[in-house]
């Protein structure tokens, strides 16, 4: 009788994982997307001496573009689970 749970919880747990992977590397693409943009910022601002008013403005822009992307993956229909 066991058996059987092991199997069915196994199924589940395999369900589960085969839901989720397609969302597992949103969290990196937001952090990555955030990070580039205030990188270049920071250079443009030690290159121009204006820091540090396009680190400022860069990074606040790619939390703007991180955030769209994350939405427009999130509700796109590739990544939606149909059976």
């Amino acid at each position: 009788m066991k058996a059987g749970k092991d199997i069915s919880t196994m199924k589940m747990v395999s369900e589960a994982m085969r839901t989720m992977l397609p969302y597992t590397h949103l969290g990196w693409q937001l952090i990555a997307t955030i990070l580039v943009f205030f990188g270049i910022g920071y250079w443009l601002d030690t290159w121009l001496g204006s820091a540090p008013w396009l680190m400022a403005v860069l990074s606040l822009l790619g939390v703007v573009f991180a955030m769209v992307s994350f939405i427009r993956q999130v509700s796109s229909d590739s990544f939606v689970h149909k059976k």
